[in-house]
């Protein structure tokens, strides 16, 4: 079966956001490493490319992924999300909120997660209760994406649907995803994560 041919493309889309959001919500598993490197999750770079084309963050990040990891190599991994996205980098550490991005006082729980859950709300969804960030993290903002994909696939009124999609895409991703994804590149430019932020910045002007 080939990922590519048998998705259309708002099919390749919500893939596309539901792996990004996965790599971006905690810090990589030896399971979760594992089942990228084998098996159906090895395939959704393949479905990443047929959006964005070839990219060197893309390949720097399979290459990553289809390694076999040792336990030191998956707590390298793990200390480098740390020193990016959890405080361990001190003051080089890059918060991944949008609020952080948006906000005149570079803090988060500021207006844009007030929006987002008021968005989400509107669905009738909210935060997984298991996953302790916010609702503007970027993880919940690519799940949500990929959530109005699919709502897009089942929707009657795809023009509506499209448009809500959009919208969420220009004020809540490119809005901030480019600076996120450029101070990332200062702070730890050989970073696995930096790589995801590289690709993410190339998906989202593809979409």
């Amino acid at each position: 079966m080939s990922v590519t041919t048998e998705l259309n493309f708002d099919e390749q889309r919500t893939v596309a956001y539901r792996w990004l959001s996965s790599l971006f919500m905690r810090e990589l598993t030896r399971e979760q490493l594992d089942s990228y490197r084998t098996g159906e999750n090895s395939r959704f770079p393949e479905t990443v490319a047929v959006i964005t084309g070839p990219k060197a963050s893309l390949n720097k990040i399979e290459s990553e992924l289809k390694k076999t990891h040792t336990e030191d190599s998956v707590l390298d991994l793990a200390s480098e999300y740390g020193r990016l996205f959890l405080g361990a980098g001190g003051p080089l550490a890059v918060p991944p909120y949008e609020s952080f991005f948006t906000s005149e006082s570079n803090t988060t729980h500021q207006q844009a997660e007030t929006e987002v859950s008021k968005l989400m709300a509107e669905y009738g969804i909210g935060v997984n209760s298991t996953f302790t960030e916010p609702a503007d993290h970027v993880a919940v903002l690519l799940e949500f994406m990929a959530f109005l994909s699919t709502s897009q696939q089942d929707n009657e009124d795809m023009k509506v649907a499209f448009a809500r999609s959009k919208s969420f895409l220009e004020t809540h991703l490119l809005n901030w995803i480019p600076d996120f994804a450029s101070t990332c590149a200062k702070v730890e430019p050989e970073a696995a994560a930096t790589q995801q932020q590289g690709l993410l910045r190339t998906l989202l002007r593809q979409i």
